[in-house]
């Protein structure tokens, strides 16, 4: 199959081919409409509603929140907010609450006796003073003007890349993570909003304690082509805390949909053929999802190594097609024309590899056709 008609098709139909069976029992034909669609912001959403695109570089006052610094004393923070709500004072460590922000305070006896070599202490401590900064409503923005309830989108028009994606299946939540300089910068997003913004040092404890970490890397490694922690070509497990919702077969292939994302597999072996996103709840290493401008997916990504397109259907499609190292993987982005947006996300083998077992499986599929017509 080549991406031709794979964009000729629509990813739906080519996701599932020949009707699957679904878990409860019912058969449905492979029909577009079937095919889970995003809910997106308005159809004449514009790229001025999600920001522009920034393109520059971190810096340290990317650090900084409402004028706090990380590492600042607490009769620092006093002096610039005023006196605090409450305040919760522990052996080590004290939080404060402002009305717009949270402030977590590691003492300075604590930190002191942490770097005492004849001492031996169960905690390590990044700095005196300060070592989180929570914003916890949209009182205040970051120094790029992103606010709590802003898009994911604009969050990673406004600061790129982010150098860490966490996935926290269990709580429907993904953290962008920003960094420099040992000190991180944390978009905490569910339903692709902003719910809350955390600066801390990068050795702080993290917000969750069994999250699925998605590493960023350089151009197109092998983590560019993963998708909830699964890669094509690769065998099968579910994550343990994690329960699909839709599941749907035929006697070579299984689909399963979970929160966000699908597997599509080997029926027999379980052998991973391609994986899709299917609403924003999920996003790629990148942080691209369902909804998003193309201009967000060539700022991330650049420009595709290979465009193909479709304009004779009355809904144009475009594909945006990224490559592996080895050229086995792509990772392909399906744009709404019209819109400029984008429709579909799949990673997969690359199709127009050869597999050399094709020849056995056509004449597998050629004997059980036959066998079928002469049972009738």
């Amino acid at each position: 199959m080549n991406y031709k008609v794979m964009v000729a098709l629509g990813l739906a139909v080519w996701l599932i081919t020949g009707g699957c069976t679904e878990a409860e029992g019912t058969i449905r034909p492979a029909a577009a409409e079937n095919f889970p669609k995003i809910q997106q912001e308005g159809t004449n959403r514009n790229v001025t509603s999600i920001g522009e695109i920034a393109g520059t570089p971190l810096t340290s006052q990317d650090f900084v929140i409402d004028g706090l610094h990380l590492g600042e004393s607490l009769s620092e923070c006093i002096e610039c907010l005023g006196n605090p709500i409450s305040r919760k004072i522990g052996s080590t460590r004290e939080d404060c609450l402002w009305s717009d922000l949270r402030v977590q305070f590691v003492q300075d006896t604590a930190y002191i006796y942490s770097k005492r070599p004849d001492l031996t202490m169960n905690q390590t401590f990044s700095s005196a003073g300060a070592v989180k900064i929570g914003i916890m409503n949209s009182a205040i923005s970051t120094s790029r003007g992103i606010h709590v309830g802003d898009s994911r989108e604009k969050v990673v028009r406004s600061y790129g890349r982010p150098a860490q994606i966490v996935w926290n299946g269990p709580q429907k939540q993904l953290y962008l993570i920003y960094e420099k300089d040992a000190k991180q910068l944390i978009f905490t997003i569910q339903d692709n909003r902003v719910k809350e913004i955390l600066l801390s040092f990068a050795g702080e404890e993290f917000p969750v304690s069994h999250p699925e970490a998605m590493t960023s890397g350089l151009r197109f490694t092998d983590e560019d082509f993963c998708i909830a922690g699964y890669k094509p070509e690769t065998d099968f497990q579910e994550h343990s805390w994690l329960i699909w919702e839709k599941k749907a077969a035929n006697p070579e292939e299984e689909i399963w949909y979970f929160p966000g994302f699908g597997v599509r597999m080997d029926s027999r072996t379980r052998r991973i053929s391609s994986l899709f996103i299917t609403d924003n709840g999920m996003v790629t290493h990148r942080g691209i999802s369902l909804g998003d401008q193309l201009s967000t997916l060539e700022f991330l990504y650049g420009e595709p190594q290979k465009l193909e397109m479709n304009l004779a259907d009355t809904h144009p499609q475009s594909a945006y097609i990224y490559f592996s190292r080895d050229k086995e993987t792509v990772l392909v982005f399906y744009i709404n024309e019209k819109e400029k947006t984008i429709q579909n996300i799949v990673s997969m083998k690359n199709p127009q590899i050869p597999n050399p077992l094709q020849p056995t499986l056509d004449r597998i599929r050629n004997v059980r056709t036959i066998n079928q017509q002469r049972g009738k």
